[in-house]
Formats: structure tokens, sequence, C-alpha cells
């Protein structure tokens, strides 16, 4: 219900700006439900029952409030930066993802010293699995627009970083 709202939102005309930073509250309010009826019961005469019969319709109703994000990381982006600002989130994740491969590949394919070797390919691969864990959860929940989750977003991407420009280091001062 929650992403449905949030695409609601988006698609009357906020596709390209979004709600803007901390402001998606505000803006999804006329688009909030504010809650459903559930069949726990898996009740075969839900419907009828939730229909005409007051105390089962209050027993089965489950109110929503309005969260702070719509707890999927793309919609997370895409409401509080715009479609820009997704865009680029997802370029940054598909460069990151290249880059760590390409580093593992060629780890795997030249013969350096091997503790060199198991520690890059350890690192690297705990950095992938990381941003891997981030983006997996960030399906369900709200893993990056937190301060701290968002300064680990950007340390994982860093030390990826850190890694490439060693194995570049390595190359120069060996010729």
């Amino acid at each position: 219900i929650q992403w449905a709202e949030t695409w609601n939102m988006l698609k009357d005309g906020r596709i390209i700006n979004g709600a803007g930073l901390a402001n998606y509250q505000n803006i999804i309010k006329p688009y909030h439900v504010e809650g459903f009826f559930y069949n726990k019961d898996n009740d075969s005469d839900f419907h009828r029952k939730t229909v005409f019969n007051e105390e089962y319709r209050r027993a089965r109703w489950q109110p929503l409030e309005i969260y702070l994000y719509p707890h999927n990381i793309f919609l997370n982006f895409w409401s509080e930066l715009g479609l820009a600002g997704m865009l680029l989130f997802i370029w940054i994740i598909i460069k990151f993802y290249i880059l760590g491969f390409k580093i593992l590949f060629k780890i795997l394919k030249f013969k350096i010293k091997k503790s060199e070797i198991k520690f890059e390919k350890y690192l690297t691969l705990g950095v992938l699995g990381s941003i891997t864990t981030i983006i997996i959860h960030g399906l369900v929940d709200v893993p990056y627009f937190k301060n701290d989750l968002a300064v680990m977003f950007w340390i994982f991407i860093a030390m990826l970083g850190v890694i490439d420009l060693s194995r570049k280091n390595v190359k120069v001062s060996k010729q």
C-alpha cells in the first residue's frame, strides 16, 4: 500500500522532481490510505462480512501511519531527489559493481604475492557483499536515508576506490 501511495504521488506531477528532501510525509498525505481490512483467518466469506457486520469490520481493520520514507531504496531516492537522483544512484551502483568485478577478475587473472591477492580479494568480496546487502535490504526498508547508514554506504564505495587505486599503484611501481 505504501509503495502504491508513493507511485501515485510520483505520477501526479512529481516524476521529475519527487517530493524534495525531507518532504515525503507532507506530500504523501493526500495519497495516503488510512488503513485496510485484513483477512487474518482466510475467511471465504470475508467480503460479505466486512460489508455487513460492523463488529467483524472493526476486528479486521488495520490502520496505517504515514512513514518518513516509502521503504524501498529506489522509491526513496526517487521521492527525495527526483528522477535524476534515482538515476544517479543506479549509475553509482552499476559503476560500483563493474569496478568491483573488474578488480576481482584482475586479482584472479594475475599472480602477484599470494598474501596481497588474498587480502585484496577478500576485502573486495566483503565490500561487494556489503553494498549487495544494502540494496537487498533496501527493497523493503530504509538503509540509506539515515545519517550513519549513508556514511557507511559511502565508506564502502570509497573502500573499493582505494582498492582500485592500490592495484594501479602496484602496476606503476612494478614497471
